[in-house]
């Protein structure tokens, strides 16, 4: 399968919360734009380090509106810590048999199912609208190129 692009649906998949409910990626969509992190998981130094990032700017993501989903291969124990250690105010979601992970095609080790480190904006209509999926845990885009990103999608929106 090609890697998504901008202008594709984004998949609707279902995941476990941290807390172990299901969440529906598509439900998310309505909301708001919604930036889907995908990290290798709790094990890697460089994701958690930039989750942290994402939640130290929590006052402007949510004042900006643009809401954030993180998505790993751990399962909900791991993802819960995760939470806790970070006091992630956004949901992160277990995806263990890697439903999201292959649908959005950022596979990164098929023999440990690790996702590929990757940002998808996704619109209220579920297109999305800018993806960075990156070979490695760096260079992934910061919160100041998320906020411009989705700044930008929202004045597409207005003008259209």
């Amino acid at each position: 399968m090609p890697k998504l692009k901008p202008g594709d649906l984004a998949p609707d998949v279902t995941l476990l919360s941290s807390e172990g409910s299901e969440t529906s990626l598509g439900d998310l969509w309505g909301r708001g734009i919604t930036a889907v992190l995908f990290y290798r998981g709790d094990f890697c130094p460089a994701c958690n380090r930039y989750l942290h990032s994402v939640q130290e700017r929590e006052d402007d993501l949510r004042e900006t509106g643009l809401q954030i989903v993180a998505v790993s291969a751990d399962r909900p124990e791991a993802e819960r810590q995760t939470v806790e250690r970070h006091a992630l105010w956004f949901p992160v979601l277990s995806d263990p048999t890697r439903e999201a992970i292959n649908a959005y095609d950022v596979v990164y080790n098929e023999h440990e199912g690790h996702a590929e480190p990757a940002v998808f904006l996704v619109s209220p209509d579920g297109v999305i609208r800018y993806e960075a999926i990156t070979s490695g845990p760096l260079g992934r885009p910061s919160v100041d190129d998320l906020l411009r990103i989705a700044q930008g999608i929202r004045r597409e929106a207005a003008a259209a």
